[in-house]
C-alpha cells in the first residue's frame, strides 16, 4: 500500500513538472519582446520607459525659491525714499530669466504702502545681487519692509554652456563737488567687460556707506553698447546733500545685464550659446 502512494506521488510530482516545463515554454515563445512603451523598467532603461536604448529620460528639476533679504532704506529727497534688498538664486544651474517684485512698506505712522506697479528683474545662477528701487513717495518714515514676488511670473530657464557676463570696476571714486556745481557730490570709476559678448546695454547700481555701514545713498545708470573689452568711464551725480561721511573704502558698484534678453546681446564670440527653458 504504502509503495503504491510512494507511485502516486511521483507521478503527480512528475505531471506537475511537465506542466510547467510546457507552460513555462509557451508562454516564453508567445511572451511580446520588451519595448520602450510597456511601461516596465526592462532591458537596461534608466527608468520605466526611458534611458538605455529608449529615449533619454527628462531631468526631474527640483528648483529652490529665491531668497531675499537684508533690507535697508536711505532718505532721498522730497519725501521719497530708496529701498535696496539682497537677492540670492541658490539654483547653480537654473536662472530666471524674469521675475517681478515690489516693496511693501509699514511706515513709522503706522500705515501701510503697497508700491502700485511690480518691476521686472533677472536672476543668474547662483546669482546674489543687490535689487534697487529709487523714489519711492511715503507721507512717513519706513518703519518695516519687505521685498515681495509675483509667484505666478517666476520663469526660470536652464542656460546651456552657460557664460556668466564677466564684469569688473576699477578706479572707483567719490567726492563732493565745489561752489557752483549744480550737484553735491558724485562716484565714478571705469567698468570693464572682460567677457566674450557685446551687450546692447547694462546697469550701473553704486551704494554709498558710511564708517559703520549705515546706507547714506545710492544711485544707477545705463552704459549702452558695453562691447567685449571694453573699459567704459561712469559718472553718477548726487544732486542733494545726504547726512553722513562716505566711507571711500566702502563704496559698492554692481554691473548687471540681462543675457536672457536675446535683444540685449548684440555678438558673441565663440561658440552660440543654447538655452532650453523650463515651464
Amino acid at each position: 500500500m504504502q509503495k503504491r502512494s510512494r507511485k502516486r506521488t511521483r507521478l503527480v510530482i512528475a505531471y506537475i513538472g511537465l506542466f510547467i516545463l510546457f507552460g513555462g515554454s509557451f508562454f516564453l515563445f508567445f511572451k511580446s519582446p520588451p519595448t520602450c512603451n510597456d511601461n516596465r523598467r526592462n532591458q537596461g532603461e534608466i527608468d520605466v520607459d526611458c534611458g538605455g536604448p529608449c529615449k533619454p529620460c527628462t531631468e526631474k528639476v527640483v528648483l529652490k525659491s529665491i531668497e531675499i533679504g537684508n533690507y535697508e532704506w536711505v532718505y532721498s529727497f522730497a519725501g521719497k525714499y530708496d529701498f535696496v534688498g539682497v537677492m540670492k538664486n541658490p539654483n547653480h544651474k537654473y536662472g530666471v530669466s524674469e521675475f517681478k517684485y515690489r516693496v511693501k512698506v509699514e511706515t513709522q505712522d503706522k500705515k501701510q504702502y503697497i508700491q502700485p506697479d511690480w518691476v521686472n528683474s533677472f536672476a543668474l545662477p547662483g546669482e546674489e545681487k543687490t535689487l534697487l528701487l529709487q523714489g519711492v513717495e511715503l507721507d512717513s518714515p519706513p518703519l518695516n519692509i519687505i521685498f515681495e514676488f509675483d509667484m505666478n511670473e517666476i520663469k526660470w530657464e536652464k542656460y546651456t554652456n552657460f557664460e556668466s557676463p564677466d564684469f569688473i570696476v576699477n578706479d572707483k571714486q567719490y567726492g563732493e563737488l565745489g561752489g557752483g556745481s549744480a550737484n553735491f557730490s558724485k562716484v565714478w570709476g571705469v567698468a570693464i567687460n572682460r567677457g566674450s559678448v557685446d551687450f546692447e546695454e547694462a546697469n550701473v547700481k553704486a551704494f554709498l556707506r558710511s564708517a559703520d555701514g549705515r546706507l547714506l545713498a545710492t544711485n544707477s545708470d545705463l552704459l549702452g553698447g558695453f562691447r567685449a573689452g571694453d573699459r567704459r568711464d561712469f559718472n553718477m551725480f548726487f544732486p542733494n546733500r545726504f547726512e553722513g561721511l562716505v566711507d571711500t573704502t566702502n563704496i559698492t558698484i554692481e554691473i548687471e545685464t540681462n543675457p536672457f534678453d536675446k535683444e540685449n546681446i548684440t555678438k558673441t564670440y565663440g561658440k552660440e550659446d543654447e538655452w532650453d527653458l523650463v515651464r
